[in-house]
């Protein structure tokens, strides 16, 4: 499966840790040992805003991507199949009054 990497600019202000925590608590589960691009080992680091290379499916998701693959901004890459995309719309999941209900997390110390 191809995606493209995004740059997300004016994207509503995710209120998770970072994108990687909201790929994990939105669908995303473990981070997974490596990078899901198909011909990478390194672990990955960061979640990734990115399109999947499919006209009837215009959204913007977040998947979880090594330092090296996060920086291709506006590149295609191949990722496996079975890769979790998590929606990146911060409305849909950690900007909803569901989420904004919940207690909020502890920060480790």
């Amino acid at each position: 499966m191809k995606v493209k990497i995004i740059k997300a600019k004016k994207m509503a202000v995710c209120r998770c840790a970072s994108w990687l925590e909201h790929w994990q608590e939105f669908g995303g589960g473990s981070v997974p040992t490596f990078c899901p691009e198909i011909t990478c080992t390194k672990p990955p680091e960061l979640g990734v805003h990115v399109q999947k290379q499919d006209p009837a499916d215009p959204g913007w998701y977040i998947i979880p991507l090594c330092n090296l693959h996060s920086v291709a901004a506006g590149k295609t890459i191949e990722i496996f199949s079975k890769t979790k995309f998590v929606p990146a719309a911060a409305i849909d999941t950690c900007g909803s009054p569901e989420f904004q209900k919940r207690t909020p997390r502890q920060d480790p110390k």
